[in-house]
């Protein structure tokens, strides 16, 4: 192979015993070489499989199943040695945007032939620094410099006096020239914006949609998650979750009678309204029952060592449900003395699909299917030190002392908690057991926006074996479904409407629901309203007759 050093201008010729050419980078920030798949099988290198740790900018980590090969390369130096190196394997290295012509190099090194020009149109090899022996010295600076060129006169000043000036002649690389050996030379490492240090976190890097420091963001949300077969929390498969915490929450201060008074307002006015004080009580007593909520002893109170935070709970009017006529709301970012709970968490990168790209899927097979999980925020466990630092105050009456709870799953009022969810949520398509479902492992990752998943097929049969086995991943998650609406269906628990009563019921005059007076029990597709009788959505949107809003 010839090697061509990015930042340097020492050419060595470097090659395999069977003298085939690999693009080859000096990379002088690594201290590993690396040889791409494709690369190694081409020049039949013997490789021993492992398990190789990544490690990136920020401290993430990832880990890569490869080979590490034995490649013998010969120097082409004074002694022409033969050496040993150790290569680990790749999928991809890097990118040549642009492949330089060895008249373009030239132009840098006239005293070059062209036929030892050779730029490498893809980079298959990666060397460190440590190799000292393979990275090229330069011999030959080509930054620009300031020149200046003296002419001198022979009428005016004496002639000795000209021979003691200095005639430089303006022969050096012009900026352009220089700008355009760096455009030449891109493999794909330079960020955009390009700020010159990376040290924002607003640098998205190559190929991807988040930037650098949501992407460090998402593997401190990724090591926060075990998957545990069972222990005190739950007796079957669930994930426990750490948050991602920017600062030791020990600082957090003790607010409880901050959060205290927060409650008496809230109290007074659900006494106010009979109606929003039982709904909302019932409400707290729904999530005690569920394990969502657990209440905590005097001996538990006084037994933990670790930080504590209260959080506050507010009343929200919901006048779009003729059923629960107010919701809870968790205040995770109420401060006290200047610090929240929210100001102390990571939020983590919006991982979500788009919505349009899942809508259009939703719409591309002759059949349909719509899946909604349940309470998925609650399907994802907390660890003791995160429970404590959800305590929150309760009681049914005002003559009933007040009571210490504590939230045990992930809060939706959390800076994390979406992404945390949706990570979890996704992490169960790459469990090993489930290796061998592709497309419903494909439709939990591609299909899915928040807690609903929309897909579907052109075989009905095929779309229900593959909603089954996404029923199937999620469960070993403790993530559970409503029950599937399906094209044709009247309703999520009705029959189809190719049933054999479709006769009787087209002699029924059919009630038509408007998409704006759909409520929480009717079936939407992301927000859109969603008939799945006639398999058709619906815009929801609202009319303004009245002359004095919005004129």
């Amino acid at each position: 192979m010839t090697v061509c050093a990015s930042n340097s201008n020492k050419l060595l010729e470097v090659t395999t015993n069977s003298g085939q050419l690999v693009g080859t980078l000096i990379d002088l920030a690594s201290d590993t070489n690396y040889i791409s798949t494709e690369a190694a099988e081409r020049l039949k290198l013997n490789g021993e499989n492992i398990k190789m740790i990544v490690q990136g900018v920020g401290g993430m980590e990832k880990t890569v199943a490869t080979k590490r090969y034995t490649s013998r390369l010969r120097i082409k130096t004074p002694k022409g040695t033969v050496t040993e190196h150790k290569l680990y394997g790749l999928d991809n290295i890097a990118k040549v945007h642009q492949a330089v012509t060895p008249e373009q190099l030239q132009k840098f090194f006239p005293d070059i032939a062209t036929k030892d020009l050779i730029h490498p149109k893809k980079i298959d090899l990666l060397i460190s620094h440590r190799e000292g022996r393979l990275v090229p010295q330069p011999t030959k600076r080509t930054a620009s410099s300031a020149y200046r060129e003296i002419l001198v006169e022979l009428v005016g000043p004496s002639k000795a006096q000209a021979e003691n000036e200095t005639i430089i002649w303006s022969a050096a690389t012009t900026n352009k020239e220089v700008f355009e050996w760096f455009k030449w030379d891109s493999v794909g490492a330079a960020c955009d914006p390009q700020c010159g240090g990376c040290k924002c976190g607003r640098c998205p890097p190559g190929g991807k949609e988040i930037t650098i420091g949501e992407e460090r963001d998402l593997e401190k949300i990724k090591e926060c998650l075990t998957y545990v077969e069972a222990d005190k929390h739950c007796g079957t498969p669930h994930w426990d979750a750490a948050y991602p915490w920017k600062g030791d929450p020990v600082m957090l201060p003790d607010n409880q009678h901050a959060v205290e008074a927060t409650f008496l307002n809230t109290e007074k006015r659900l006494e106010k309204e009979p109606e929003w004080n039982a709904a909302y009580r019932e409400q707290i007593h729904e999530m005690v029952s569920t394990g969502a909520d657990a209440k905590l002893t005097k001996d538990e109170i006084n037994s933990w060592k670790g930080p504590t935070w209260y959080i506050s709970h507010l009343v929200a009017p919901y006048p779009h449900s003729t059923t629960t006529p107010v919701r809870i709301v968790w205040n995770s970012s109420q401060e006290f003395l200047g610090l929240s709970l929210n100001s102390l968490l990571h939020k983590g990168p919006d991982v979500l699909n788009p919505i349009r790209g899942v809508l259009l899927r939703f719409r591309s097979g002759l059949y349909a299917a719509l899946g909604d999980v349940k309470k998925m925020y609650n399907s994802v466990w907390l660890k003791d030190k995160e429970v404590h630092l959800h305590r929150f105050l309760w009681r049914d009456r005002p003559e009933d002392d007040i009571e210490v709870f504590v939230v045990v799953r992930v809060n939706i009022s959390d800076k994390p908690a979406g992404c945390i969810a949706q990570v979890a949520m996704g992490e169960m398509a790459n469990l090993p057991q489930f290796a061998a479902m592709v497309e419903e492992r494909r439709v939990l990752v591609e299909d899915s926006y928040v807690d609903d998943i929309l897909t579907s097929h052109e075989d009905i049969t095929t779309l229900e074996k593959i909603t089954k086995g996404v029923e199937e991943i999620l469960k070993a998650g403790s993530f559970s479904l409503k029950p599937w609406i399906f094209s044709g269906q009247s309703g999520r628990s009705g029959a189809t409407a190719n049933s054999s009563n479709s006769e009787t019921a087209m002699s029924v005059p059919k009630t038509l629901v408007l998409p704006n007076q759909m409520q929480d029990e009717e079936s939407k597709a992301l927000g859109v309203g969603y008939e799945p009788e006639t398999d058709k959505l619906r815009i929801m949107m609202s009319i303004n007759f009245s002359k004095k809003r919005g004129k």
